[in-house]
């Protein structure tokens, strides 16, 4: 089996959702599915990153599309809306499928 890899990185918010400086910021958590939030929020995964600003995502199946969003939480735990939600599309190369049968 072939698995692959998705590297996300975002940008740190400085404002909060009324505009106010954003002073607090505890932490990102990045959600990950098979299906878009637009479809369904059901069965989303979530890796709580702290306050690191990128996340390899390792082990995702060939031929299958990720969906993936990012939010910000504060040090009361409150949580931002989603960001704007990404895919990759996993995909074995040529070569990894003739190493295979070598």
């Amino acid at each position: 089996m072939y698995n692959g890899a998705a590297t996300l990185d975002w940008s740190a918010p400085t404002t909060n959702a009324d505009g106010s400086f954003l002073n607090d910021l505890a932490g990102y958590r990045v959600y990950q599915s098979l299906t878009s939030r637009a479809q369904s929020t059901e069965g989303l995964a979530m890796t709580d990153v702290g306050l690191a600003r990128t996340l390899t995502v390792t082990n995702l199946a060939h031929n299958t599309r990720y969906f993936f969003s990012v939010t910000a939480y504060d040090i009361n735990n409150n949580e931002s809306t989603y960001s704007a939600e990404v895919s990759k599309l996993v995909i074995v190369s040529t070569l990894q499928l003739l190493r295979r049968f070598v």
